[in-house]
Formats: structure tokens, C-alpha cells, sequence
């Protein structure tokens, strides 16, 4: 039996949510085509879930704001990173990592490949 394409929805498809500047469609509950219809964010899960819609809490969350020290230890030298997160630009949390110089190096390739998009 079919399920609504929103991410941990179980129930019955009864519509069909069309993106029409991306000729996509989707099956999905009467709950959730008026959640869509009506602007409620959604995005298209990226991570082998093809197909599935993401809503609410199962969509990333946006960067809000970042900042990182050097510091020094037995694995050597390390960049510790400091990632505000939060939605509608209200911080709701922060991811915390630690980068070698060369992960550092590649993880700027991936920015600077992001921001070539725009």
C-alpha cells in the first residue's frame, strides 16, 4: 500500500502536490497538501531517500552564525569549530567539531564549490 511521500508519514496518499517550475509531483495525504498548499517549508531529501519530502524538524537546519579557535594537543594542531544553528534565523543549537589544517583545506573546496552556485 502506497504511503504519503512526507518523511515518517504512514498514511494514504489522496492527492498529488505538484511543483510545477520543477515538474515534480508527489503523493501525499490531505493533511499534507494543505500544510504544502498553504507555504509551509519543505525540501527533497538528498540522502538516498528519493522522493521523500522533508518537513518541520527533518529540514536541516540554516546557519546562523560561526566561529572557530586553533588549538593545540596531542593530535597536534587542530581547529576547533563553532556552528550556530536555528530556523528563521533564531539560533536553536550549535554543532561543534574539530578540523585538521587539511580537513580545513577541503572543507573550504566544498564552500567555495557551494557558493560558485549562486
Amino acid at each position: 500500500m502506497a504511503e504519503c511521500r512526507v518523511q515518517g508519514c504512514t498514511n494514504t496518499p489522496t492527492d498529488v502536490f505538484v511543483v510545477e517550475d520543477l515538474k515534480f509531483e508527489y503523493l501525499v495525504c490531505a493533511f499534507h497538501l494543505q500544510a504544502l498548499g498553504e507555504g509551509e517549508p519543505w525540501e527533497e531529501a538528498t540522502d538516498g531517500r528519493s522522493g521523500k519530502i522533508l518537513m518541520g524538524d527533518d529540514i536541516a537546519p540554516d546557519f546562523i552564525d560561526g566561529s572557530w579557535r586553533t588549538v593545540v594537543g596531542s593530535s597536534g594542531q587542530r581547529h576547533t569549530l563553532h556552528l550556530k544553528v536555528g530556523r528563521d534565523g533564531v539560533e536553536d543549537g550549535e554543532i561543534t567539531f574539530a578540523v585538521s589544517p587539511e580537513q580545513a583545506g577541503q572543507l573550504a573546496k566544498v564552500l567555495q564549490q557551494i557558493a560558485g552556485e549562486g
